[in-house]
């Protein structure tokens, strides 16, 4: 089994899952009354909160590596920062266009 899940792809589909359901978690636990994830998300993207809020999100991706490179599955870390490296480019992106 561990074979099988040992793939760049299925790292790739880890690192970029990960995030999102954090990225998601986060923003419900810390947000306001009367406010919507759209408008969280906008308010972040015009304040470059948006860099912070894509750092607390890869976190998770940080385990999956620990834990990838413990269990020896090594292509499926290399997916995961193949994914991580994808976050990071938006990151700066974002603190490019708003800088």
């Amino acid at each position: 089994m561990k074979q099988k899940l040992d793939t760049l792809w299925f790292g790739m589909i880890i690192g970029l899952i990960m995030p999102v359901v954090m990225l998601y978690l986060f923003v419900q636990n810390n947000t306001f009354d009367g406010f919507s994830l759209k408008a969280i998300l906008d308010l972040a993207s015009t304040n470059s909160m948006i860099v912070k809020l894509l750092c607390i999100a890869i976190f998770p991706d940080m385990g999956a590596v620990f834990l990838l490179n413990t269990w020896e599955m090594w292509r499926a870390c290399r997916g995961v920062f193949a994914s991580l490296f994808l976050f990071i480019a938006i990151s700066a992106i974002f603190v490019v266009i708003n800088s």
